[in-house]
């Protein structure tokens, strides 16, 4: 029987991500595809991530700059796919989600219902707020990301000119909003669930706190936060 040609590539960047990575790979696997690989992209991790990446299947490429950017770029061009599927290691995807996302992407790129499988109800409420922000804003043409998981066009995305290696967060914002210019970057009503390990270890004050001032940054100052990667 002839091989399915690649048609989606799940591009993870990792860093020490032994705990959650095997359960972001097996929703993967666990869509019954044919047509999708796996591309972890690791920075140096002193775990047990590469050897779970490698043992369920994933082609793993070393990088040892760091940076959100760099890592998703390097996936990228080593992908074959024609739709780019960006996600952290902590993401699970129910299975369905490649019919979905194949029944309804027809953009530049989108980003998804996004919600927590490990934090409480009054949390997941806050992320149903979050997510009707990013859908207003997205509908009136100023597209707004929430980082853990998006999609993207190949050819736009490629000809948007990728993540900036520069930028070390809000580079999802920056993207989408240069994708939304060559063909529109929307929101899907697509779920998929992701870890509230950082609200859990910071706090739900301090989390709103880092991401408020993340946001701000960005778009009045043109900055990263850089201090969000040694918190």
């Amino acid at each position: 029987m002839k091989k399915a040609s690649v048609k989606f590539s799940f591009i993870i960047p990792t860093m020490n991500e032994e705990k959650y990575l095997k359960q972001c790979i097996e929703s993967i696997r666990d869509q019954g595809r044919g047509d999708c690989e796996v591309i972890v992209v690791d920075t140096d991790s002193s775990d047990n991530t590469v050897r779970i990446a490698r043992k369920l299947g994933a082609r793993v490429l070393k990088e040892p700059r760091r940076g959100p950017g760099i890592g998703r770029n390097r996936g990228a061009r080593a992908a074959k796919g024609d739709i780019l599927v960006f996600t952290d290691a902590d993401v699970h995807f129910p299975k369905d989600f490649l019919q979905q996302l194949e029944k309804h992407f027809r953009h530049g790129g989108a980003v998804f219902d996004l919600a927590f499988y490990d934090s409480r109800k009054r949390y997941n409420t806050v992320f149903v707020l979050w997510n009707s922000f990013l859908r207003t804003l997205t509908k009136l043409g100023s597209p707004i990301t929430n980082g853990s998981c998006f999609v993207f066009d190949r050819r736009v995305f490629e000809k948007a000119g990728g993540y900036s290696d520069i930028i070390l967060t809000n580079e999802d914002h920056d993207l989408a909003r240069r994708v939304h210019r060559i063909k529109r970057f929307v929101f899907l009503p697509i779920k998929v669930y992701t870890s509230g390990r950082r609200l859990h270890k910071w706090g739900a004050w301090k989390f709103v706190k880092i991401h408020a001032i993340m946001t701000y940054l960005y778009f009045f100052k043109k900055k990263s936060y850089t201090a969000y990667w040694y918190k």
